[in-house]
């Protein structure tokens, strides 16, 4: 369910540029409140599901803006509906070209935080698509989701195979609940092959952003 569509993408050539030229963030400022933000999509068959995001004013962890995605109104919810959602995870996300990021280490950050009354989680994933449908580094966060309901900084630190195509990463939400999201950033931490960076992803950085 999480990616249960393939998407065929064409992306203009880019000359090479430094690290920071590469650095990406995604903050919402420039996305009207009550819309849907730029570039941000879940999959079809989850949107189907009820689930939703839209950018808001409500209390972001920086600036005016962040990214929230709900199960939607549980009180118009069909019953076949909630019973998915209950069993699914819903799953905004995004995706780019990977051209520039061969042989990278990149890490990926964002501030997320979680409320829900039946122990909702959430989970950030980077996941590398390679030549011929082969998949590269994954990294879900299932050995650490987040329950906080307080903005917190996590990260995921992984290599970029020299055949990749996409790199795929985004925001889950497990159970019944609201997560929200800013701050989102990836950026290069160095070449794949440099033993002197740390290839495990740290455990959240404990700062209240609130």
């Amino acid at each position: 369910l999480l990616f249960a569509h393939t998407y065929t993408c064409t992306f203009a050539q880019t000359s090479p540029g430094n690290a920071t030229n590469l650095t990406k963030t995604w903050d919402f400022e420039k996305d009207r409140a009550g819309n849907k933000p730029a570039g941000w999509f879940i999959p079809p068959v989850l949107a189907s599901m009820g689930y939703e995001i839209i950018v808001t004013d409500e209390n972001p962890a920086k600036g005016k803006h962040c990214l929230k995605m709900s199960t939607g109104n549980q009180t118009n919810n069909p019953q076949n509906i909630m019973d998915e959602q209950a069993t699914a995870a819903g799953n905004v996300m995004r995706v780019m070209e990977a051209a520039l990021y061969r042989g990278k280490r990149v890490r990926l950050e964002a501030s997320i935080r979680v409320v829900s009354t039946e122990m909702a989680k959430s989970q950030m994933w980077l996941r590398v698509d390679r030549i011929n449908s082969k998949m590269g580094f994954y990294d879900g966060m299932n050995n650490r989701p987040i329950s906080s309901p307080k903005w917190n900084t996590y990260e995921i630190i992984g290599d970029i195979d020299k055949d990749a195509q996409l790199i795929n990463f985004g925001i889950m939400l497990l159970g019944k609940g609201t997560v929200w999201i800013d701050n989102v950033k990836i950026e290069i931490l160095g070449d794949s092959s440099d033993k002197n960076i740390n290839t495990s992803s740290q455990p959240p950085q404990k700062k209240d952003l609130q």
